[in-house]
């Protein structure tokens, strides 16, 4: 396949989260791809030896001869998953380039999951509401800012939320286990009338 091809194929593409000039997809979607798009993301991934099990996301770069493996182990049990790899081909130089983010602090993170997998996805609508609750808390008016772990931690902070197993609450509406003991009744001190 040329790059004229490739081109061709990828404007094809309906799905997935377009971002500047690429296009995301996770491989859960690839049955919404052309059959030739679909055989040749994995026909590169065969002859470069990268590993089925080292990427779930695949980046399509629209106006290059270029594509990336992505890795994010944790798509589908984190609310916002950080990238662990990357591995950038560029099929017009040949070339490849590893990225490694699994020990960083601020690794690239996704937001709004449900663009990434097709609608008939069983989590495609929990997908929907995590996005929805960022939406309602104000936390994507600046997407140029929120694309790294810390920013968006710094983000959600800001807008007076936390994270709480990957979901978003009030801040005021989670209670610190310090101040837990001091909310206790003291059974003890507390007047009853032994009448009723």
């Amino acid at each position: 396949m040329n790059a004229k091809q490739f081109n061709t194929l990828i404007k094809t593409v309906k799905i997935g989260k377009l971002v500047g000039n690429a296009r995301y997809l996770h491989i859960s979607a690839f049955n919404e791809i052309t059959p030739e798009l679909n055989d040749f993301i994995h026909l590169i991934a065969k002859a470069l030896k990268i590993p089925q099990n080292d990427w779930n996301i695949i980046k399509l770069n629209t106006r290059q001869y270029r594509l990336s493996y992505l890795s994010y182990p944790q798509f589908y049990s984190d609310s916002y998953p950080a990238l662990h790899q990357s591995i950038t081909v560029d099929l017009d130089n040949k070339t490849q380039k590893l990225g490694n983010y699994a020990d960083t602090e601020n690794a690239p993170i996704l937001h709004r999951k449900e663009l990434f997998i097709s609608k008939d996805n069983e989590l495609y609508d929990e997908f929907v509401s995590i996005t929805q609750e960022g939406e309602a808390a104000g936390l994507y008016k600046n997407s140029r800012i929120i694309g790294f772990k810390k920013s968006w931690e710094r983000i959600i902070k800001q807008n007076g939320y936390e994270l709480v197993d990957g979901r978003l609450f009030r801040a005021t509406a989670v209670l610190d286990p310090t101040e837990l003991n001091e909310a206790t009744i003291d059974l003890y001190n507390t007047p009853f009338d032994s009448q009723d």
